[in-house]
């Protein structure tokens, strides 16, 4: 369940950091969404509220992708190691994978 909600936090978050970004880059868009003309005291409340947007989605989102680093290394022993290194502990593997620590089970057996 983790994994699908940082999925869709991934998709929502990045399109409103692209739409406010967007506004961000180009001002003269804030102008065009709440139909006025090109006077930049006319949309300064937009492009202030894209900035606020813009950064507090951010924070959202770099927590969360610090989160999800969080609990898929350090929160499950065994994991940053198997990361690292390529090879993890035959409990871990079994506990972790079971049908993979089974085919890596019957392959050495195989081969005695």
């Amino acid at each position: 369940p983790g994994e699908k909600l940082l999925f869709w936090l991934t998709i929502f978050l990045g399109i409103g950091v692209s739409v406010t970004g967007y506004i961000l880059d180009f001002p003269t868009i804030a102008a065009w969404i709440v139909s006025a003309s090109p006077d930049f005291s006319q949309y300064r409340h937009v492009m202030e509220l894209s900035h606020v947007l813009h950064t507090i989605i951010a924070i959202v989102f770099i927590a969360f992708i610090l989160g999800h680093i969080f609990l898929a290394t350090m929160l499950v022993p065994g994991t940053l190691q198997g990361m690292t290194s390529g090879k993890v502990d035959a409990n871990w593997a079994k506990e972790h994978h079971d049908r993979w620590y089974a085919e890596m089970r019957e392959g050495e057996n195989q081969k005695s």
